[in-house]
């Protein structure tokens, strides 16, 4: 069985897909209505600057324990800050903080108070 995407990002060369150069070059050469000509991006840095700090001094604890712990703590404790949209303010913070089921993003607590409200869910502690 073929896979027409997988097709189409294996004859991609390999500087295109080496970070996000061609998702930035599309973005610019449509640029559309004109919004990337003074806007960074995907701007990878982190802010406020205090986050940034708070979170490579956090990183040095989870360092021994490998990537996937950090990633999964990463998630609980600082997305919720650096959303840059805010998605994920509909739940306070301690929820996502406190939670051990290691939500993919914000959409995870919308299906979940969705599936509450139709009775299909069940809050796991």
């Amino acid at each position: 069985m073929e896979t027409p995407a997988l097709d189409y990002w294996e004859s991609v060369p390999v500087r295109y897909k080496m970070n996000q150069e061609l998702y930035k070059s599309s973005l610019i050469m449509n640029n559309w209505g004109g919004v990337w000509r003074d806007i960074p991006v995907n701007n990878r840095e982190i802010n406020p600057l205090y986050l940034r700090w708070m979170r490579n001094f956090i990183k040095t604890f989870f360092y021994p324990l490998g990537k996937e712990r950090w990633h999964n703590a990463e998630k609980n404790i600082f997305a919720y800050w650096l959303d840059v949209s805010c998605n994920f303010a509909v739940v306070p913070y301690s929820k996502v903080f406190f939670d051990s089921r290691k939500q993919r993003n914000y959409i995870s607590w919308l299906a979940e108070d969705y599936l509450l409200l139709h009775g299909q869910g069940k809050i796991i502690k």
